[in-house]
C-alpha cells in the first residue's frame, strides 16, 4: 500500500498474515499463501486493486509478488519455499 509498483524480481513476505487485500493499491499482485512449514497452500494470480484475496485455512504468511510472476514459475500447491539467508 502506498507504493506505485512492486519492482520486478522483488516480493514482500508478510508474517504473520492469514489474508490480504489490495485496498488503496494502484497495481495488481500475485500472491503465494504459506502454512507454518512454509509450504504453499494457495496461489492467486493478478489480484486487482480494491479486492480481497482468497482465504486458505492453513495460511500463516503470504508473499506478495509483481503481477505476472507466477506465470513465469512452476510453483504449485505443496511446494516448499526456502528463505535463504533471511531471519524470521
Amino acid at each position: 500500500m502506498g507504493t506505485k509498483s512492486l519492482s520486478q524480481n522483488s516480493g514482500l513476505h508478510i508474517k504473520p498474515c492469514t489474508s490480504i487485500h489490495t485496498f488503496h493499491m494502484k497495481y495488481s499482485i500475485d500472491i503465494i499463501y504459506l502454512n507454518k512449514n512454509d509450504e504453499i497452500v494457495g496461489l492467486t494470480e493478478d489480484l486487482k486493486p480494491g479486492k480481497i484475496g482468497k482465504k486458505f485455512t492453513e495460511t500463516q504468511s503470504v508473499i506478495e509478488l509483481p503481477s505476472g510472476t507466477l506465470k513465469r514459475t512452476s510453483l504449485s500447491v505443496g511446494n516448499k519455499v526456502a528463505f535463504g539467508g533471511l531471519n524470521d
